[in-house]
């Protein structure tokens, strides 16, 4: 599905299209839809590549998908969501 086809579905659900006014694009007055994204480039629904020259708004400094935040965060996720107590990992990030 193409950019202007899927923003025309998603104006059926989300006002203007999008869960923020930030994501209307000010040059082509609609917004970009992602499928994608890997180190510096994202891929709208089509799968074209851009430089993510916006940082997906500041959050993503180290770049998109890394590896070893990846797999650091599925490790994480092993451990089960438990912010409220400390474990050895936590001593791992002091250090």
């Amino acid at each position: 599905m193409n950019n202007t086809a899927f923003w025309t579905e998603a104006s059926q659900y989300l006002t203007g299209g999008v869960s923020s006014s930030f994501r209307v694009n000010p040059y082509t007055s609609q917004p970009l839809y992602l499928s994608g994204a890997d180190g510096a480039q994202i891929f709208d629904l089509e799968g074209r590549p851009f430089v993510d020259f916006f940082m997906g708004h500041g959050a993503c400094t180290l770049g998109h998908n890394r590896p070893e935040i990846r797999q650091a965060l599925l490790e994480a996720l092993e451990l089960g969501f438990f912010a409220e107590f400390d474990n050895p990992l936590t001593v791992e990030l002091t250090k």
